[in-house]
Formats: C-alpha cells, sequence, structure tokens
C-alpha cells in the first residue's frame, strides 16, 4: 500500500476506452440524401469542423465542391484547398469533377471518405478502383447507415472490428449484425455499447461471446447504468469487477444490487470511506465489511464524517497498525488531514512511534 493510497491507484488504474473520434474524422449519426440547396448534417459537421479552426478558405473550397461550383478553381490553389473541394464534389455525387480532379489529389482516402459519406456507390467504386483504402470510407458508410457501400468496403478487405467499434459507437443494432456477421470480434463494441446505455446491443455482444464483460461491468457500474449491470451479473460476471467503481462514484442502488449478488464488501469499504461516501460506508458495514478498513480509508482520504461514523462503533480498535503504513493517526498525519488526526487523537489513537 503506497502513500498515494489504494482508492487513488484504483482510479489511475480504471480501464480507459479508446474514442473513436481520434482516430477518424468525427461525423454527426444523422444522415439524410444530399441535394445541392439542403446539406445534410454529415457536411455541416465537416463545415463546423473546419469553422471552429479558422480554416475560411477550407470552408468556402468544400461548399463550392459540394455545390460544383468550378468557378473558384485557380491554377496555384493549394493541395489542402483543392482536397476540401474534392470531399464536397465527392460527398455531392459530382462524379466528372473527381474524375478530373484525381489526378492533382494527393490524398484520395479523403475523397472517398467524403463519397462514402454521401452515399455515392459509384464514386466509392471509382476511388477504390484508384487505390483509395476502404478503411477511409468506414466511418463514413456507418454514421450513414450505407449497409451497400459497407459491404463493399468490406470486400475490398476493411476491418470488420473497426465497422463494429463505430457501429459501437452510434448504437446502431442492424450495423452491429452486420460486423458480427463478417467476422467482428464482439468485444471491439461493448464498452461503447455500456457508454451509449444500449442494453440490446450489450446483450447481443455478450451473447456473441464478448471476453471483455469484466471491463463492461466495471464501466456500466461507474456510470450508473443499473440494468446493464443487473444484466451481466446475472449472465454470471463476478460482481466485484464494478464494486468499487460504483462506491467511488455514489451509486446506492448499484452497490446494493452488487453486494446482493455477491460482492466482497471488505474489499469496497476502504475506498468508499477515502471517497468520503458515508451512506455507502453504512450499507457495507450492515453487509458486514471490516470497519477497520473502513477505518484506514476514512484517514487516509481526510474524510472526517465517516471517520466519525467508524469511531462510533462498538470496539473499534484505533490503533491497529495497516501493514507497514502504521496507525490511522499516522495515515492521517502523513496526508496532511489535521481535522481527522484531532478526531483520531480523541479517541485515543497513537503514532507508531508511541505504542
Amino acid at each position: 500500500m503506497s502513500d498515494s493510497c489504494s482508492s487513488r491507484l484504483i482510479k489511475q488504474n480504471f480501464l480507459l476506452f479508446m474514442n473513436v473520434s481520434s482516430i477518424l474524422l468525427a461525423f454527426l449519426l444523422v444522415h439524410s440524401t444530399a441535394t445541392a440547396s439542403a446539406p445534410n448534417d454529415l457536411y455541416h459537421d465537416l463545415l463546423n469542423t473546419l469553422g471552429t479552426k479558422g480554416e475560411t478558405a477550407q470552408v468556402d473550397y468544400l461548399q463550392a465542391g459540394f455545390r460544383g461550383d468550378s468557378s473558384i478553381l485557380h491554377p496555384h490553389i493549394e493541395g489542402s484547398q483543392l482536397k476540401y473541394y474534392a470531399w464536397g464534389a465527392a460527398y455531392n455525387g459530382h462524379f466528372a469533377i473527381v474524375e478530373s480532379l484525381l489526378p492533382e489529389l494527393a490524398d484520395i482516402d479523403f475523397v472517398l471518405e467524403g463519397a462514402a459519406s454521401g452515399g455515392n456507390v459509384a464514386l466509392v467504386e471509382y476511388l477504390l478502383e484508384k487505390g483509395a483504402h476502404p478503411l477511409s470510407g468506414i466511418d463514413g458508410a456507418v454514421r450513414g447507415r450505407y449497409t451497400n457501400i459497407l459491404k463493399l468496403l468490406v470486400a475490398r478487405g476493411a476491418d470488420v472490428d473497426t465497422v463494429l467499434f463505430i457501429a459501437a459507437d452510434v448504437g446502431d443494432i442492424e450495423l452491429v449484425k452486420f460486423a458480427l456477421e463478417h467476422g467482428a470480434a464482439p468485444y471491439h463494441g461493448l464498452c461503447y455499447e455500456v457508454h451509449n446505455k444500449n442494453l440490446e446491443v450489450v446483450k447481443l455482444l455478450v451473447e456473441k461471446g464478448a471476453e471483455n464483460a469484466s471491463d463492461a461491468l466495471t464501466r456500466a457500474a461507474q456510470e450508473g447504468h443499473t440494468d446493464i449491470v443487473r444484466f451481466l451479473v446475472d449472465k454470471g460476471i463476478n460482481p466485484d469487477s464494478g464494486l468499487i467503481h460504483a462506491c467511488i462514484s455514489g451509486h446506492m442502488d448499484i452497490v446494493q444490487l452488487l453486494l446482493e449478488s455477491g460482492g466482497n464488501a471488505d474489499d469496497a469499504i476502504f475506498t468508499a470511506a477515502s471517497e468520503g461516501q458515508t451512506e455507502i460506508v453504512k450499507l457495507l458495514l450492515s453487509h458486514g465489511a471490516n470497519p477497520t478498513d473502513g477505518l484506514y480509508g476514512a484517514a487516509c482520504g481526510g474524510n472526517a464524517e465517516c471517520l466519525k461514523l467508524i469511531l462510533s462503533l462498538p470496539d473499534i480498535n484505533v490503533n491497529v497498525r495497516y501493514f507497514f503504513e502504521g496507525t490511522p493517526l499516522d495515515l492521517a498525519i502523513q496526508h496532511g488531514h489535521d481535522d481527522c488526526a484531532e478526531l483520531l487523537r480523541a479517541a485515543g489513537a497513537k503514532l507508531s512511534s508511541e505504542l
């Protein structure tokens, strides 16, 4: 047990889940057929992203490409401007424009992204023939719900695990099924569906053998998704996988559920007391948790209310040594919790050196 206390180590070690927006260009989830007069939300999202960055020239070229307006083009156009013009043209299905620009484009993968986002099958096929990587079209095809394009991309070697990953992010069960049917590993989408509170897809992925159900329970317990927690423990997932994180987050109903499902109260009381979750500490004590662990947690975390609660219990030993970190008073002083040190002194606590 280091000076940082176990509850801090628990939070530091909590599984961080990948954010798909850090890998692929983020698009909004709603997609409808685009027209020159009414571009849809995917197109607007890219406009907003560029506008937020202050890239006004790229905005102008993206809009011109969408309209099919070639008057904006000139011999000295920058490559970064040309690619946004081509993206807009590909998105809105201007085949001839994309075809004419292709010899000048350094990044046809980006243009494929535009074509897939707009649901333009012919352009997707054309760009794949010209060497675009099929992975570049997955994000747009999934978020636009274009199964026909996804089939084409997967047939050309696009990673089906990535399809599942993004389908889980947007919470589309039909596309999740599509990815699974094409060989995706179920665990890729599970924790996203927990975060999205999509119980139906969580059930599907677990039934398909997702190997990270314990991680999913941890996340569900931390985020307070009771129905998903109940489903996972009913499927036999160890309730201790989520108990400590439910305590940290203060989800009393989930703590109760996990304890009733066999969770170990002793393992959680140190963290609950350290985090100042007084009502949860009471609940854990009622399920037989060792109050001495709670005493150390309160002293380590500096939570006077929890400390008062535990000191009020009969036969509490305030001078038990906690492994090599000493007595509760040692811990309170080491971590600078003067109010807790005063409470402990008043209850007869001593430093290790005084015993």
